[in-house]
């Protein structure tokens, strides 16, 4: 499948699943927004995809935070000058531990990226 011209979005770009979605995309022609929240990965894989001759830019974004997802199609826009698909892989995942000793605190992280974070991005 040929994605020649279209614009992605790829939350949670900068690795992972993420990651290999955001080459793939770019490989098949695809111009990709590599969203993450670590800025240096989203960085890393953008760049990644220029050197093989594919169209990549990258932006640092929290998804459990409404203000940094209201930045994204803007700026894939501001970029591509146009927004055709997401691809919302962004999530996290508790320490690995027995369930009964997770953090209440970690617990509540994975809620707010892997639910709140991924309906903020629909």
């Amino acid at each position: 499948m040929s994605f020649d011209g279209k614009v992605g979005l790829v939350t949670g770009g900068g690795s992972g699943l993420g990651e290999a979605a955001a080459k793939l995309l770019a490989a098949r022609g695809g111009k990709i927004v590599v969203a993450d929240a670590n800025e240096a990965s989203a960085e890393r894989v953008s760049a990644e995809i220029r050197a093989s001759g594919g169209q990549a830019t990258a932006i640092a974004c929290d998804i459990s935070k409404l203000s940094d997802v209201e930045r994204l199609v803007p700026f894939a826009v501001n970029a591509f000058g146009r927004f055709d698909m997401a691809f919302n892989v962004a999530g996290i995942t508790p320490k690995q531990v027995d369930t009964h000793l997770i953090d209440p605190s970690d617990w509540l992280r994975v809620i707010e990226v892997n639910l709140t974070g991924t309906f903020y991005c629909m």
